[in-house]
């Protein structure tokens, strides 16, 4: 029903804040309406797939257009999701990996203290 924004915040490694669009028309609910299992998102660039489910969010994003680099570790990384008025904020942390250039991946992050301010 809504349009969603993703930001994804780092004050490591290169530093960035980048903001995407998820329109509206690339979600879908997870499993029958009403059920609440959950909602996702996808056949974006460079944001390929998001699944938000009862705390848990997956993000998946590749290629060019991504508005940052990962020459090097990014930590901490922070990544927020607004839907409307409403803010879901998220921290990696847990269990971490890094490849540079290539990959960056974290499970089982505990939530943030706060979401990063507004730019």
């Amino acid at each position: 029903m809504h349009g969603a924004l993703l930001r994804v915040v780092s004050s490591g490694g290169d530093a960035f804040d980048d903001s995407y669009a998820l329109p509206a028309e690339r979600w879908r609910y997870v499993g029958k309406r009403g059920l609440s299992k959950g909602y996702k998102f996808g056949g974006g660039t460079p944001v390929r797939a998001v699944l938000v489910r009862p705390s848990t969010l997956k993000v998946k994003a590749k290629g060019e257009a991504l508005g940052h680099t990962l020459a090097t570790d990014p930590r901490p990384v922070v990544i927020e999701l607004q839907v409307g008025d409403t803010r879901f904020c998220f921290e990696f942390g847990g269990t971490m990996g890094f490849t540079p250039d290539k990959k960056f991946t974290s499970k089982n992050a505990p939530a943030p203290l706060a979401c990063p301010p507004l730019p």
